[in-house]
């Protein structure tokens, strides 16, 4: 639950679309607790990011955009495969229409030589201010930060089992780091102070 500077009410979670699907929804009601029917259909959206979808967080930007932040899982594969999912809703009362941008970014297949690789991998100091050190990689290692907008912030490649990578350029924030090895992706958060 978020409540806007107008004092609407933002909720977000998901709804069964059939027996094996839900997906991101969220609603916002008046003050007086009745729905909006101004925003969305009728007061709500639902937005389809993978298979099982579920929102976990949301924000409220500074402009009055709603950021929902959660999990979007499919089994496509024949494994479990979880991602971040982040979808920005932003749109004109007037059409009820909601434009979305949607941001999937793949974390892990969960094999056991997956999980193996993943619980390798090490992150620190976090929060950092200058330098973030990643330990656990392999040969050609490839890292970028991304920021929760999906923009691409740095990018780098490690020959070795650990690398320091320079932070100092970037905002004060959350970030993710995609860390792509020759057997498996790994997506860890942190934060620069």
């Amino acid at each position: 639950i978020a409540l806007q500077k107008d004092g609407k009410i933002i909720t977000g979670g998901y709804q069964f679309t059939d027996a094996n699907n839900e997906h991101f929804l969220v609603n916002r009601y008046n003050i007086d607790g009745t729905i909006d029917s101004g925003f969305g259909d009728d007061g709500s959206e639902i937005t389809k990011m993978n298979r099982t979808d579920a929102v976990n967080s949301i924000i409220i930007q500074k402009n009055g955009k709603i950021i929902l932040i959660g999990s979007a899982t499919s089994d496509i594969t024949g494994s479990l495969e979880y991602q971040v999912a982040l979808a920005r809703y932003f749109g004109d009362s007037t059409k009820k229409q909601i434009i979305v941008q949607k941001i999937k970014h793949y974390l892990e297949t969960h094999n056991a030589q997956a999980s193996t690789i993943t619980s390798n991998v090490f992150i620190s100091p976090n929060p950092a201010q200058n330098n973030l050190h990643v330990t656990g990689l392999s040969a050609n290692s490839k890292l970028t930060v991304v920021d929760f907008a999906g923009n691409v912030k740095l990018q780098a490649v490690s020959n070795n089992n650990s690398y320091n990578l320079n932070i100092a350029s970037l905002q004060a924030g959350n970030y993710l780091l995609k860390i792509e090895t020759k057997d498996a992706i790994i997506t860890k958060q942190f934060v620069k102070e």
